[in-house]
């Protein structure tokens, strides 16, 4: 069962959210009538280890621990 996150220092709910520092790579396939490139909807990707957990409202940032307990403290919806 899951609800929405709700950040402790904003009160915003849903927009605590977990950033992963990543790359997409997208094959170029041609050029469009205006000249633009057109690029692949499949693409490859990686994820690196530097990642963090931020309410995107307010920036704060939340250690795992920190959000375990807010999860615990809200208890089952």
């Amino acid at each position: 069962m899951t609800s929405e996150m709700v950040c402790s220092d904003c009160g915003n709910e849903g927009s605590i959210e977990w950033r992963y520092d990543a790359w997409a790579s997208f094959e170029i396939i041609g050029v469009d009538a205006e000249g633009g490139l057109i690029k692949s909807t499949d693409f490859d990707t990686q994820v690196f280890d530097d990642n963090k957990i931020e309410c995107s409202k307010c920036g704060r940032l939340f250690t795992e621990r920190e959000i375990v307990e807010l999860l615990r403290r809200a208890g089952p919806q």
